[in-house]
């Protein structure tokens, strides 16, 4: 799985893709794994992970000031802060300011064939 990102200040740019193998913490403190510049982004936001009994990928919010919205089949849903909230192919995530969110999109990744 990976995450494509959109920045409001990058939205003419080519998102930013970070593969999801092991948990990243997003935000705009430099010690995060995904370091974003948007201000009304919290300095510790959210953190993706994969589900450790194999059911996907799961986001939780991090008691963010400005909260993060789940966005599945053109409806929104709020992100339960401290709460893991389940996540599939093509869900985006929503955070900081709604009117110029950061956007984080999950993307399926085909499996590479096996070599001969």
């Amino acid at each position: 799985m990976r995450l494509l990102v959109t920045e409001p200040a990058d939205a003419h740019e080519p998102p930013a893709t970070f593969e999801l193998a092991a948990p990243l913490v997003v935000g705009r403190d430099p010690s995060c794994d995904v370091v974003l510049l948007e201000p009304s982004v919290s300095l510790r936001h959210g953190r993706f992970a994969l589900d450790p009994q194999g059911l996907g990928p799961t986001y939780t919010d991090l008691q963010s000031t400005n909260g993060s919205l789940r966005v599945r089949g053109g409806l929104s849903e709020p992100c339960p802060p401290g709460t893991p909230i389940a996540l599939a192919a093509g869900d985006t995530l929503r955070l900081g300011d709604p009117s110029a969110p950061v956007e984080i999109t999950l993307h399926a990744v085909a499996p590479r064939p096996e070599l001969e």
